[in-house]
């Protein structure tokens, strides 16, 4: 499914300009406010950086994850893995695929639709998390944890492919990617941008905060820089340079939720860990 989509004037007819005619709200009035057309995009990719070691910075989704509705003809029960190279296998009424040794469980799609939803698939997906998703904690705020799909690519280059066919798909309105602290060129996310394009989808790249080092094709890259605090580091036609604070008052009573406490510095990486290591020998 996809978030509730609300029409925006495009400066051109560009393909980037088509992208920015859609999105979806938040469900933060304070962040709504500084995003250009007054939501999250859709069919384009959104950079997140932040270095907490889990699934913290999912928080920032929650409210437009709930938004994901079920259509006709795309529902999916319970979980079940995928272990077939390069084919398509049903399982318990999911579709799924063994992606170049990533593992497969769940899936979904979104569409714009009234009412603030999002209308279509109504399956999400998870790709490389760090960790798994807390199933209680998302039915508790209205996602049913059986919509989810989850991949494990094994490799970097099965990261990006899993990525870009997951979007190519067609089949997850709400797509959800844990980069890694590895480093990837122009070309590379331009390509998870195409794709995001192509589904009309909302794609998600987290990324460690060093990544804002290097330039990247996303028109909307955040950091988590503080509790409840996001950052906005660039925006294509919006405010930049911006700390948004994200009020309690958003939180629906009752409703769980999920922030996590961003590092006062970033963590070393296992490339930079082995470094020290050596250094510290000699």
């Amino acid at each position: 499914m996809r978030p509730h989509a609300i029409a925006r004037p495009a400066a051109d007819d560009t393909p980037a300009a088509a992208i920015h005619r859609r999105a979806a709200a938040t469900g933060f009035r304070e962040l709504d406010r500084e995003l250009r057309g007054g939501g999250w995009p859709l069919g384009d990719t959104i950079e997140v950086l932040s270095d907490g070691n889990g699934l913290g910075a999912l928080g920032l989704f929650l409210p437009v994850m709930a938004r994901v509705e079920s259509s006709a003809g795309n529902q999916v029960r319970g979980e079940s893995w995928g272990r077939l190279d390069g084919e398509a296998v049903r399982q318990d009424g999911l579709s799924g695929a063994r992606l170049n040794g990533a593992g497969v469980a769940g899936m979904g799609g979104m569409e714009s639709g009234a009412g603030n939803r999002v209308r279509g698939g109504s399956q999400q997906a998870f790709i490389a998390a760090p960790c798994p998703p807390c199933a209680p904690l998302l039915a508790a705020r209205g996602i049913d944890p059986s919509q989810i799909k989850q991949i494990r690519p094994r490799a970097r280059q099965d990261l990006l492919w899993s990525i870009e066919r997951t979007l190519r798909g067609g089949e997850c309105g709400a797509v959800f990617a844990w980069l890694g602290a590895a480093r990837y060129r122009y070309r590379e996310l331009r390509k998870l941008r195409e794709a995001a394009a192509h589904s009309g989808a909302l794609a998600v790249l987290f990324r460690p905060r060093q990544a804002a080092r290097a330039p990247a094709p996303s028109p909307l890259r955040l950091e988590m820089n503080a509790y409840r605090q996001v950052r906005i580091l660039k925006q294509h036609g919006g405010p930049q340079s911006l700390n948004v604070y994200l009020s309690e008052s958003n939180d629906a009573p009752r409703h769980p939720q999920l922030w996590e406490l961003p590092a006062a510095s970033p963590p070393a990486f296992p490339a930079q860990q082995a470094a020290a290591q050596a250094a510290r020998s000699a």
